[in-house]
């Protein structure tokens, strides 16, 4: 076992503690977690599969750590990029082609770059709003004068539901899902048995730690009383699990918040089809005024 998968069992056994070592921790190494298949640690991180046809990378790392990730892989293999899959438009999973695609020989035919149909208007609506991603992610990430990309590669192939790639001898199995964003897909390696799961991973922790605080308060209040307001402990239990999954179809069917369409309708009536990106810009953003 390498450092990196006996990093990653030890956080998730906990015999080691996230307060001592992040696990978004980069550490900018390669590890070869199945054959031909290395895992890239970085911000985020990026697998790599060495195939007879090209290199296939799924996902390409931030901006920030292009040239690093770049270097990482080619100290594993010199075989020339054939396609580069994004797990989901963020920043920090398709924005580092640049290096790979620089090396590229005279005359050779640019790496195929595949990804959902929904990341394309992503990135034109990081185009239309780098300032305001400038700013918040500055503040979120302590990063000041942070400089938002607003040169994208977009995709050559896109797809809805499901798509099947074929590169020398390997199946790549792309599947959508909405986890952490609308335009996310997971994909599974069934020759290699490797899944690559983008940001649905950390999505689900975060729904999981939800859930168990809400039941660990529960079960603190029913230590101390039989009942509330004549409810038992499990009609409790009942009614929050009832209300959680009531919230999660509402986050699944409505993507913009019904606490927020009272004031995102009057200025879509108002501006028009770009209303929402005027009410951006307006809290932040470098999009364009029409006042």
């Amino acid at each position: 076992m390498g450092r990196l998968s006996d990093l990653g069992d030890r956080l998730l056994s906990g015999s080691a503690s996230p307060a001592d070592l992040h696990p978004w921790t980069p550490f900018n190494e390669l590890e070869e977690v199945a054959a031909g298949a290395g895992f890239v640690s970085s911000f985020a991180n990026v697998t790599a599969f060495d195939t007879e046809d090209g290199l296939v990378l799924v996902d390409t790392g931030s901006f920030l750590l292009a040239s690093q990730v770049h270097a990482t892989v080619r100290g594993w293999t010199k075989r020339p990029l054939h396609t580069a899959i994004y797990t989901h438009g963020h920043v920090d999973h398709a924005c580092g082609l640049g290096p790979f695609e620089a090396e590229k020989a005279d005359g050779a035919p640019s790496p195929r770059v595949v990804a959902h149909e929904a990341v394309p208007a992503r990135f034109d609506r990081y185009r239309t709003t780098a300032g305001w991603n400038a700013h918040i992610n500055a503040r979120q990430f302590r990063m000041p004068g942070l400089a938002w990309p607003t040169d994208y590669r977009y995709p050559d192939v896109t797809f809805r539901s499901m798509l099947d790639l074929d590169v020398g001898s390997l199946r790549f199995e792309l599947h959508h899902a909405r986890g952490e964003t609308d335009d996310h897909c997971w994909v599974w390696v069934p020759a290699r048995r490797v899944l690559c799961t983008g940001d649905f991973f950390i999505w689900a922790l975060v729904e999981l730690f939800w859930m168990s605080v809400n039941l660990l308060m529960i079960s603190v209040i029913y230590d101390h009383t039989t009942s509330v307001a004549g409810w038992t402990k499990y009609e409790m239990m009942l009614l929050v699990g009832t209300s959680l999954l009531v919230q999660r179809f509402l986050m699944g069917f409505f993507w913009s918040s019904i606490f927020e369409l009272g004031r995102n309708v009057p200025h879509a009536e108002r501006y028009g089809s770009d209303g929402a990106t005027y009410w951006v810009a307006r809290r932040g953003g470098n999009a364009s005024s029409r006042e």
